[in-house]
């Protein structure tokens, strides 16, 4: 048994002055598994891109990379896809390793390891948005006590982000520091997804950024006007 899902998403910027060059990247469609796939999609971009071309990302999401070579005052975006997710068993948290389990196994140890941990690896280590301090070791201590199953403590965890926070969308820009998020308790999806990167890619666990919507604007910049637009926004 499955359901599917129409979705309709529509962007629509208005720029102050003329954009004369943007390079995009549209975080757009579904990422396919075994549960759920795209059964159909359209995606209509007025004015017409110079460029566009479909790919992946570094963890196997779906995206479209648009190039804008002639000036432009407003971009619009309209996706159209209809989902088809099936029915699959309920994952038992309880039955995950403990997570002090998962953070031996990632760690160095001079022995070869699994493709599955290899790959695991590759998430243990800062990004340009989410940086490993102290202070999220102290924020998300309480949802790892020892032998705790890694599954329930990272649930524990969203819910405690859930519960202390405020979603702001006024609070935070793309490039505000995450440890300003943590002390002010604002911000919105994507800086709880960061959140979350941060405070377990300290403990060695596996995660990685879903995103699921691709645009946000950024600064102009350079020669005419430049913007690059995105945005990600949950962890997994």
């Amino acid at each position: 048994m499955s359901a599917h899902y129409q979705i309709l998403h529509d962007t629509h910027y208005h720029y102050d002055s003329p954009v004369s060059l943007a390079q995009q990247r549209a975080h757009l469609w579904p990422r396919p598994c075994a549960w759920q796939r795209c059964t159909e999609q359209q995606l209509q971009i007025s004015p017409d891109p110079t460029s566009r071309r479909n790919a992946l990302d570094v963890f196997g999401n779906p995206l479209t990379r648009l190039a804008f070579e002639r000036p432009h005052n407003e971009l619009l975006v309209n996706a159209r896809l209809t989902v088809e997710v099936l029915a699959r068993p309920a994952l038992d948290f309880n039955q995950s390793p403990a997570w002090e389990e998962t953070c031996s196994a990632l760690t160095y140890n001079s022995q070869p390891l699994s493709p599955q941990l290899l790959d695991a690896c590759r998430y243990r280590f800062e990004s340009p948005y989410v940086h490993l301090k102290r202070n999220f070791v102290e924020f998300s201590q309480s949802c790892f006590p020892p032998g705790r199953p890694l599954l329930l403590g990272v649930q524990a965890l969203m819910e405690k982000i859930f519960s202390e926070f405020t979603f702001d969308a006024e609070a935070t820009q793309v490039a505000t520091p995450l440890v300003e998020v943590l002390e002010r308790r604002r911000g919105v999806c994507r800086d709880f997804a960061h959140l979350m990167l941060a405070c377990r890619g300290l403990a060695a666990h596996r995660c990685r950024c879903v995103p699921y919507v691709g645009f946000g604007v950024l600064p102009g910049a350079g020669l005419g006007r430049f913007r690059s637009d995105q945005q990600r926004a949950t962890g997994s």
